[in-house]
């Protein structure tokens, strides 16, 4: 609207209404406004994008359905499942303005940061929690047996594979001899081949290497992938098959590297398997053992799908009974003890992507000082003052 510098009632009352109009467009988006002598407002965002000249531009918004914990924003638009807010010029051409980081402040910038972090964190947050309560219950670890003398002069341990679903993890501890250094491997099974080779962040653990092993081809593809990563993580070990017993070796060679510890990590599936442990919250039924698919890590939504063991349920003893053969003895408190211990003492990893920690430095505490227990607060729309002068002629 521009008119020659005099203004009567009904162009100050049209004035009035495009001063209400730009009020409520400052509160979805951050803007400048530039007026000249005519009145004209020509109307910019914070970045220096153009909304409104002689011409309005349009913004549309491509939405993409129904919002599911795996469905995710990214600047890539290959790799994005949520939409994004284009501005179309009105002479030709567009303009991404989520990925440009356009739209820096106002509501719609506030909305935006609910939706790509805030929530997503705290959907983590939620996940983790879901997962932990999960595994501190179900996981067993155990030590490997030393390797029989026959093996001499190499050393190492024998790990049985028999119980190892997929995202469990192998644990190997070796000393490098020529450094003095102590390394840590996690080797992870995978029955995904599409998601190797696995990041060291597959694992909370900030001081391991972590390897991906493809169990799919059998034991002895597993052992011909195993010998491949040991030469990667440079550590010279043997390792050797032996039905669903894996034998980690050093190659005996004192200037080596030499095998100092090593366990499996399981997850329990039997309520009465003789253990302690046992799978007390389930992923909708199934059991919770931290996969890792192409449809992304098995922890990703876990929490709307976190549900009590339904065997249990029908048969509540059996947080007492851990045992049929032999019978747990009358009055034995050994799993209502675990149980106690592991929700309320236990101390677990969190993942940098719950918002909290880093990659080098997680955070770590007990369910009970989870953050996630905490109220995630509320994220306000950052709305800025209208601030903005027409510079408009009065009568």
């Amino acid at each position: 609207m521009q008119n020659n510098g005099q203004t009567d009632s009904s162009t100050a009352s049209l004035l009035d209404q495009r001063d209400q109009y730009i009020d409520q467009l400052s509160q979805l988006v951050d803007i400048r406004v530039v007026t000249n002598s005519q009145n004209q407002a020509t109307v910019f965002t914070n970045s220096g994008v153009q909304l409104v000249g002689t011409e309005a531009a349009q913004l549309t918004f491509n939405a993409q359905g129904t919002v599911t914990p795996n469905t995710l924003y990214n600047a890539d638009p290959t790799k994005s499942n949520l939409g994004t807010i284009t501005i179309d010029f009105p002479h030709g051409g567009s303009y991404d303005m989520v990925s440009t980081n356009a739209i820096r402040s106002g509501k719609i910038a506030a909305y935006l940061e609910l939706r790509d972090n805030t929530l997503v964190k705290a959907q983590a947050q939620i996940d983790q929690l879901a997962a932990s309560m999960s595994s501190a219950l179900s996981d067993k670890t155990t030590a490997g047996v030393a390797a029989p003398a026959s093996a001499l002069p190499a050393t190492g341990f024998d790990l049985d594979l028999s119980g190892l679903q997929t995202g469990n993890v192998v644990h190997v501890a070796y000393k490098d001899n020529i450094t003095g250094a102590t390394h840590n491997l996690s080797i992870m099974r995978v029955d995904d081949p599409s998601v190797l080779p696995l990041t060291n962040s597959a694992t909370l653990d900030p001081n391991d290497e972590v390897l991906g092993i493809n169990f799919a081809g059998g034991m002895a593809s597993v052992v011909t992938q195993l010998q491949h990563g040991a030469r990667q993580q440079r550590q010279s070990a043997v390792l050797d098959p032996s039905g669903s017993t894996l034998r980690v070796l050093d190659d005996g060679a004192p200037n080596r590297s030499d095998v100092t510890a090593a366990s499996v990590t399981t997850t329990v599936s039997s309520l009465t398997g003789g253990s302690a442990q046992l799978p007390l919250f389930t992923d909708s039924g199934m059991l919770y053992t931290g996969a890792i698919t192409a449809n992304g890590s098995q922890q990703t939504g876990l929490a709307a799908r976190h549900q009590r063991d339904s065997a249990l349920l029908g048969d509540p003893s059996r947080t007492i009974i851990y045992s049929t053969n032999p019978l747990t003895a009358s009055g034995d408190t050994t799993r209502s003890d675990f149980i106690l211990t592991q929700l309320t003492t236990g101390s677990y990893r969190y993942s940098p992507q719950t918002g909290i920690g880093t990659t080098g430095a997680p955070f770590t505490g007990s369910l009970l000082s989870s953050p996630s227990r905490s109220s995630v607060r509320k994220a306000k729309p950052r709305v800025p003052q209208s601030s903005w002068r027409t510079g408009r002629t009065s009568s």
